[in-house]
């Protein structure tokens, strides 16, 4: 039973405290503070459409800058710099992240390409 100070959020005529319907939905503690609504259904939506801007998509696969900067080796900042570098020197973000990539597992091997060189020659192959 809620305590009368806690707030209610409501999903389809079920009443829930944000404890639980973090517990309920998987939802992260700030979900709730982020936006002002007792509809967990508004905080859901608002949830997975901003989880889904922070991802990037390369060759079928979907991530977030985190994963994707775990992947190639570098940090999360680090990638989203270079890919912003990279999207606006290509102004496509496919080729940004091919770029990207290609840097990374070029500089793992050793090998002295910068992203620039790396985005011009995947320009003209197009």
């Amino acid at each position: 039973m809620p305590r009368k100070s806690e707030k209610l959020y409501h999903y389809r005529a079920k009443s829930y405290t944000a404890k639980e319907a973090r517990e309920q939905f998987g939802l992260p503690s700030w979900t709730f503070e982020s936006y002002d609504s007792r509809d967990i259904e508004i905080c859901l939506r608002n949830w997975k459409s901003r989880k889904r801007k922070n991802a990037y998509t390369f060759a079928g696969e979907t991530h977030t800058s985190k994963e994707w900067a775990e992947a190639i080796g570098c940090t999360a900042g680090g990638f989203r710099v270079m890919i912003g570098a990279a999207e606006r020197q290509a102004g496509d973000r496919d080729i940004a992240m091919k770029a990207v990539l290609r840097y990374y597992r070029d500089r793992n091997k050793g090998l002295s390409i910068t992203l620039k060189e790396q985005v011009r020659c995947l320009q003209s192959k197009k």
